[in-house]
């Protein structure tokens, strides 16, 4: 009997709202930079991969700052889409950095708030574990949210990311459950499927975007991967 859910953040409650392009360009616009969103936006999903590979868990792993992530992903993303003052994109990433923690930069999907309330009400302890910094419990506190969860495990507070099965294990203990009471939901079938069901726990694969693709020759159950959290009601 599952007595325990735990839920990925980005992609699986949350997303951001518009893209990372359009904020960086609008708060760069406050600035007085001009700067085309989309060309921002391009940049950014490469150097973000690239740094997180450099950096992994937002720099922890380096002893650095997740601030200070953040700000080498901004300066390379702005210098890359041709602006050359250092003083100026300082000023931005700084106010980038408190913007991102705004919940009108995110958004929930719709299906979210029900399912997450029906799921409270029926009785099932939830949790968040997410690769994400310190900013998340904020995030979800300003969406109306947090209330739900009993505990939000971020990979940076905690000192471990997914797929490493010490985070899921941590939630266990949080949970109060064993590994096959606990059910995991996320995007990825490496750091949140295999992750999760490596330990024992029962997992769910979502697909938000109805792109779904097979990491690492892994093999999912196709009952295993749903396109919302609505089939979360069933469980009650």
């Amino acid at each position: 009997m599952i007595r325990l859910i735990t839920l990925d953040a980005f992609n699986t409650l949350l997303t951001v709202r518009g893209s990372v392009g359009q904020i960086y360009s609008k708060t760069a616009k406050q600035h007085g930079l001009c700067i085309n969103p989309m060309l921002l936006d391009s940049q950014y999903k490469k150097i973000y991969k690239n740094y997180y590979k450099k950096y992994p868990n937002f720099g922890v792993q380096n002893n650095i700052s997740t601030q200070c992530f953040w700000h080498k992903i901004v300066h390379t993303t702005f210098k890359n889409s041709g602006c050359e003052d250092d003083d100026l994109i300082s000023n931005i990433a700084s106010s980038l950095y408190q913007d991102f923690r705004l919940p009108e930069n995110w958004q929930l999907f719709d299906d979210v708030h029900p399912v997450l309330d029906l799921l409270k009400n029926t009785g099932y302890k939830l949790g968040v574990v997410s690769n994400f910094d310190e900013r998340l419990p904020a995030i979800l506190q300003g969406l109306d949210v947090l209330k739900y969860f009993s505990f939000v495990l971020c990979s940076t507070e905690v000192k471990v990311a997914k797929p490493s099965p010490k985070i899921f294990q941590l939630a266990l203990q949080h949970g109060e459950v064993k590994a096959y009471q606990a059910l995991h939901v996320g995007d990825s079938v490496v750091k949140d499927y295999n992750a999760a069901k490596a330990i024992g726990m029962k997992a769910y694969v979502i697909d938000r975007f109805f792109n779904f693709t097979l990491e690492d020759n892994s093999v999912v159950d196709p009952n295993h991967v749903i396109t919302s959290l609505k089939p979360l009601h069933v469980l009650h």
